[in-house]
């Protein structure tokens, strides 16, 4: 997980979570990862008091990125991640 500053919520550093700036998860295949992320997507959409948060599948990996931040730190992120 990846604490980001420029989220203004205060953060427990010592239990940082997605809410708090991002996050890479590995799964098996993309399959996979994408079934994890629909999954998050469904639970947000029916709890929004767990916050948002944007979400990418480049192959294996997912990135969550909080959705405290602007859209533009989530592209930041993602293109870090996919290179």
């Amino acid at each position: 997980m990846l604490v980001d500053s420029r989220i203004t919520e205060s953060c427990d550093t010592r239990e940082p979570g997605i809410a708090y700036g991002a996050g890479v998860e590995q799964w098996p295949d993309e399959a996979a990862a994408r079934r994890r992320a629909e999954y998050l997507k469904n639970i947000l959409a029916s709890a929004p008091k767990h916050g948002s948060e944007c979400q990418a599948v480049n192959g294996n990996p997912l990135l969550r990125v909080s959705g405290e931040l602007k859209p533009s730190a989530g592209q930041a992120y993602q293109a870090a991640v996919t290179g």
